[in-house]
């Protein structure tokens, strides 16, 4: 347990240490907010996915560059799932706008916002779609959907 602990800290920290490299990390820190730091390295345990650390910092820092755009959302998830898991198109474009919607509704709540109820009906709808479509590809998705939305909800 302790070593598991260590190796996570370890890969944060290699991860931190590229970002901190290209950007200021309180940049970084300040547009993804606590919830969606190391989203990469996250979705990677999540998914079983084997991705450097390297490569995890550089698609963060390619999703910060227009983090306003779902499409860049969209591009990075490409990049990030393309030649490891899913042959389908679908299921990363529906992982990607529900990560989407979910990053606006957590930076909304500190901003006090109450456009919730229009982001809330657009990640519901594509995580309806996202399930619909993870059935057809993988046998174990009910694990993976549950730890993606005890994470990102």
């Amino acid at each position: 347990m302790k070593q598991k602990i260590f190796l996570e800290i370890k890969n944060k920290r290699e991860i931190k240490r590229y970002i901190k490299f290209e950007i200021k990390y309180w940049k970084y820190r300040h547009l993804l907010r606590k919830k969606f730091k190391f989203l990469f390295y996250y979705l990677s345990k999540i998914l079983e996915v084997n991705i450097s650390n390297q490569r995890c910092a550089t698609l963060d820092l390619m999703l910060i560059s227009k983090i306003e755009r779902m499409e860049n959302w969209i591009f990075s998830m490409n990049q990030f799932l393309s030649g490891n898991l899913f042959i389908n198109f679908q299921v990363y474009k529906n992982l990607a706008i529900f990560l989407f919607y979910s990053w606006k509704i957590h930076l909304q709540r500190f901003k006090f916002k109450r456009k919730l109820v229009d982001y809330e009906d657009k990640r519901r709808d594509a995580f309806n779609s996202l399930s619909i479509e993870w059935i057809k590809v993988d046998p174990k998705f009910n694990t993976k959907i549950i730890e993606i939305l005890r994470r990102w909800k």
